[in-house]
């Protein structure tokens, strides 16, 4: 009897087995059936309890436009998969798992420098992580896209939410569990960092947006400014402003016309100081 099926409902109908993967490149996977339809040209995972000889979730990882006519293994255990018609040999690459902060841990106190770590995954390219004052991350203090699995973090006193997801050629994984924790560092360092806290951003209207996005912001003391508008991937998509101004209300307008319709991020800078706030581009 076999120990899973599945039905012909989405234009199934040709089972291409596989192997069980025991590669590094793709942690989420590690264990799991690796098989495809020939026909539809869909991928899954099977999970297999050895012990009760029973299938578990089965997950679907993509869909190609090739029919699939077999899976190979290499010596580290990474599976690839053949094509039927143009001969084509394809690394298998899963979305990167969603990551865990390890330190600070939940409700810690930190000093006001401090260095935040999460878990290391080898098919990560890169990491976006971020801080905030709010639990639902309405207002960003910190919006970085770094290489490491670390950030070296320097906060006034007060409570913080963090959070980190990862990100590779196949996909993003979803934000890990925030953490909350509480940084209380000596009055000297934390009278500086809150000198330091010179930027605030006003609004950014309208949004989503069609045509143009109107920023506003203000700055508490003289001080040199940067913006820039990022994608998703943390690549600098366009730079707005870029100079010294004095203390008051600023506004910052650009087109969107010409910029492909997404998720984007404004990006106010200034020393140490980074500033994050969404926009949405439609069409």
């Amino acid at each position: 009897m076999p120990v899973f099926e599945y039905s012909q409902s989405n234009g199934d109908r040709s089972i291409t087995g596989g192997f069980v993967y025991y590669g590094d490149q793709n942690p989420a996977l590690y264990g799991k059936y690796i098989y495809g339809d020939f026909i539809s040209g869909r991928i899954w995972a099977l999970n297999y309890d050895y012990e009760s000889g029973e299938a578990g979730e089965n997950i679907e990882l993509i869909k190609l436009p090739n029919n699939i006519s077999s899976f190979g293994m290499d010596s580290q255990g990474e599976i690839y998969l053949l094509t039927y018609g143009n001969g084509g040999i394809l690394g298998l690459l899963a979305s990167p798992p969603t990551p865990m902060i390890e330190q600070p841990t939940q409700g810690e106190t930190v000093e006001n420098q401090h260095t935040i770590i999460w878990q290391e995954t080898a098919s990560v390219d890169s990491w976006q992580l971020q801080i905030s004052e709010f639990p639902f991350f309405d207002e960003l203090l910190v919006d970085e896209i770094l290489e490491s699995n670390q950030f070296e973090a320097e906060l006034s006193n007060g409570t913080y939410y963090v959070r980190v997801k990862a990100t590779n050629e196949a996909g993003e994984s979803s934000f890990s569990a925030a953490v909350q924790y509480v940084v209380a560092g000596t009055t000297s360092i934390n009278e500086r960092l809150q000198n330091r806290e010179q930027l605030r951003f006003i609004s950014i209207k309208p949004n989503p947006a069609t045509d143009f996005v109107r920023v506003k912001f203000e700055v508490s003391q003289n001080i040199n400014v940067q913006a820039g508008l990022f994608d998703m991937l943390g690549n600098n998509v366009r730079g707005l402003v870029e100079k010294m101004v004095e203390t008051g209300d600023y506004e910052i307008n650009f087109a969107t016309k010409d910029i492909a319709p997404g998720l984007y991020f404004v990006r106010l800078k200034s020393g140490n100081q980074v500033i994050t706030r969404k926009v949405v581009v439609l069409r």
